[in-house]
């Protein structure tokens, strides 16, 4: 399902990389608000076509990140692979210290997380950096619910034209 709308979710990938200045940046999107809660989208920046070709399969939503899916709640390390949960990174994935997630929602719906690492100049995201990625986050929830709807829309129809189809 995602659609028409990663490319507006890759310029948000990307506008939060550069507002917070984090050197890499994603949005990994659940597969659905009530099942699995695995990862069905991943959009990411700041990685180039090799490093994406060295690092093979995209991130499914376990470790650090599942956590994030688990416990929708902003999170902010210093250090990722200090953190219980982490899973560390596969072989060509490049180093990563540290961390801001947070969830993309609206409402009471959670649809997936938006996700940045290595703070330029090396130190940590603030509070600051938390909030300017929360309300990116927001815009991204609006983008993947109307997105969802949409879909949903043009299944109804689909469904009402095949009835309308055989009824005939």
């Amino acid at each position: 399902m995602l659609f028409r709308s990663d490319g507006v979710l890759s310029r948000i990938v990307s506008s939060a990389s550069r507002l917070v200045d984090a050197r890499y940046a994603a949005l990994g999107v659940i597969d659905s608000p009530t099942a699995a809660r695995r990862l069905r989208t991943f959009v990411h920046h700041g990685l180039d076509a090799g490093e994406v070709a060295r690092i093979g399969t995209l991130p499914e939503g376990h470790g650090l990140l599942g956590l994030i899916i688990d416990r929708p709640e902003p999170l902010r390390l210093h250090d990722i692979a200090a953190h219980a949960s982490s899973f560390g990174f596969p072989e060509g994935h490049p180093p990563m210290r540290s961390f801001l997630g947070v969830p993309v929602r609206t409402r009471d719906h959670v649809f997936g997380n938006l996700y940045l690492t290595e703070k330029q100049g090396g130190g940590d995201f603030t509070a600051q950096d938390e909030a300017v990625v929360v309300a990116l986050a927001a815009a991204a929830g609006v983008v993947i619910e109307n997105a969802r709807l949409y879909e949903e829309d043009r299944k109804s129809t689909r469904l009402n034209s095949s009835h309308t189809d055989i009824s005939r």
